[in-house]
């Protein structure tokens, strides 16, 4: 194995603690999603989200606002899977 997949496994290991802290963050705060519209209004609002983070002034005010905002699109993904799909 080539050190380039090391390195993209130990990058994907770092995301996705990201997107789990983000999740357990979401459950301890909000209900379960009650279906799979909830679900997908809870995912368009975080991609709104997203998408006003990547309008801003480039600098690092803004990858720091792209960079929570995609963890949480990514958190609420892994959420919609965990309780609308896999009942």
């Amino acid at each position: 194995m080539s050190n380039v997949n090391i390195d993209l496994e130990q990058e994907a290991a770092k995301l996705i603690f990201a997107a789990l802290d983000e999740l357990r963050a979401a459950e301890a705060k909000h209900a379960q999603m009650a279906s799979p519209h909830e679900g997908w209004a809870v995912i368009v609002e975080e991609v709104d989200e997203l998408w006003e983070a990547v309008r801003m002034q480039s600098g690092p005010d803004r990858d720091a606002a792209m960079l929570k905002e995609a963890v949480q699109v990514a958190a609420m993904g892994l959420r919609f899977i965990k309780d609308i799909c896999w009942k």
